[in-house]
This record gives structure tokens, C-alpha cells and sequence, in this order.
């Protein structure tokens, strides 16, 4: 029987980007323009026990503060 593969999806809008396996990805989301940096925590799929690490996406403007200055008006 096929191993399953994993879903992909943007970190960012939760988009599926894809299916697969993978050791390091950089995808960006169609979507919301998000880049998706993914990196997987051991090199062999089968001995790996939990879901691959995975960086948060970062803005379509770049800027990774987004969180932290939503909810606060210009000066």
C-alpha cells in the first residue's frame, strides 16, 4: 500500500498548497503571498514520529511585526 503524504498548507490562510514528503521547502501561497519556509525534523520520513517543524509564514509586505501592530491606530 502508497504511504500517505502529507498535506502542505500555508501557514499563513491555511491554503492546501500541495501534497508530499519533504526535507526543505520554500513555497509561496498563491493566495495571500505568504512565504512558506518548511524544514523537516529528521531525514527519514518513517522513523519520524511527530509532524515536521514549521516556521510561520511571513506577510505579504515582509514585515513579521504584523501581529503585533494589528489593533493600534497610526500615530
Amino acid at each position: 500500500m502508497p504511504e500517505k503524504l502529507e498535506e502542505i498548507r500555508c501557514g499563513s490562510c491555511q491554503r492546501k498548497l500541495g501534497e508530499g514528503r519533504y526535507t526543505s521547502l520554500n513555497i509561496k501561497c498563491p493566495r495571500c503571498g505568504a512565504l512558506n519556509i518548511l524544514r523537516a525534523s529528521a531525514a527519514d520520513p518513517s522513523s519520524q514520529s511527530a509532524p515536521p517543524a514549521r516556521r510561520r509564514a511571513s506577510s505579504k509586505n515582509g514585515n513579521d511585526n504584523d501581529a503585533q501592530n494589528r489593533g493600534r491606530s497610526a500615530p
